[in-house]
């Protein structure tokens, strides 16, 4: 899970050429992978994942991430 979030975290950034401190990434990449690690069950899973990341991507840009692109 850890690898697939940095690949996509990365990946999306590459995409909007935005700069990225790799700490950044790499924070948000293991909070995910902690939330799908969390014994849910899998309907919640599906929306805890990437509702935490996009809440803290948006925490991290100070609500940059919020247009039609993403």
């Amino acid at each position: 899970m850890l690898m697939v979030s940095l690949i996509a975290l990365w990946a999306s950034h590459w995409i909007l050429n935005l700069d990225a401190p790799p700490a950044l990434l790499v924070g948000i990449g293991l909070v995910a992978t902690f939330f799908e690690s969390l014994p849910l069950p899998s309907a919640y899973d599906e929306f805890t994942v990437p509702f935490s990341t996009a809440l803290l991507l948006w925490l991290a840009y100070g609500g940059a991430l919020l247009s039609p692109t993403w």
